[in-house]
């Protein structure tokens, strides 16, 4: 029990750091990121309309885990406010290419004019009663995290969100402790 407990304590700690120090950031492969996103999204309206393909699952980003989340979490809300009382699909698909790793979100709802393209990623814009704050919140997250964000849509057809972000370094090293 006591080792459980270690555990927790560990990772609590290390979540309460990433929310705090917003540039503390940890290697995390795109499967437990997903993992976490995926988890915390369950018990919400929208998760029967995810669907999730990850071709990456083993290539590693240098994330703030909680933040980058979050930012993703937003994007899928997004993505669920556009569709049409609900009834639609949003589809998550992760793949890498070089040293980058993009994680693509579309979605089949309303869309969004291409007059307002540019206006959407202004803090305070919003097309419904929110606080405008979500996509300029992916936009500061993506760029803490060294990445880029596209987005591109067709008003009618649906909204298509791609995050770019640079590969992980993972560095194995071997420690010793003998004395």
């Amino acid at each position: 029990y006591l080792s459980r407990i270690e555990s927790s304590i560990d990772r609590l700690s290390d979540m309460i750091s990433e929310i705090l120090y917003e540039n503390k950031k940890n290697p995390i492969s795109t499967s437990e990121l997903f993992e976490y996103v995926l988890s915390n999204i369950s018990p919400l309206p929208y998760a029967a309309n995810v669907t999730y393909n990850n071709e990456a699952k083993d290539v590693f980003i240098d994330a703030n885990k909680i933040r980058l989340s979050r930012a993703i979490i937003n994007a899928l809300e997004n993505s669920y406010n556009a569709l049409d009382n609900g009834n639609g699909s949003i589809h998550i698909h992760v793949y890498s290419d070089g040293d980058r790793v993009f994680i693509k979100i579309q979605d089949n709802g309303k869309g969004i004019r291409e007059e307002l393209l540019e206006k959407v990623r202004k803090r305070g814009f919003s097309q419904s009663e929110s606080t405008g704050l979500g996509l300029s919140f992916i936009d500061d997250v993506i760029k803490t995290h060294h990445g880029q964000i596209q987005l591109s849509s067709e008003y009618g057809v649906g909204t298509t969100l791609k995050i770019i972000l640079p590969k992980g370094n993972i560095i194995n090293e071997q420690k010793d402790f003998s004395y």
